[in-house]
């Protein structure tokens, strides 16, 4: 009967891919999602701009009625 879960043999266990430091590690990670990040702050602003003036503009109409 065969396993549910694969469990290499010793033998088996290489270093794939190799092993990196932790440095290296988080410079590729945050070459990838601190782009993200700044990108979503300064889209979040932006719309929230937006979105204040959108309202502002309402509430000062109904003000005036």
């Amino acid at each position: 009967m065969a396993s549910l879960f694969y469990f290499p043999k010793p033998c088996d266990w290489g270093h794939y891919p190799p092993p990196v430091k932790r440095s290296e590690n988080f410079q590729v990670v945050s070459k990838y999602v601190l782009p993200f990040i700044i990108a979503s702050i300064v889209l979040g602003i932006w719309g929230m701009n937006i979105c204040v003036r959108m309202i502002n503009g309402i509430v000062m109409e109904s003000k005036m009625m």
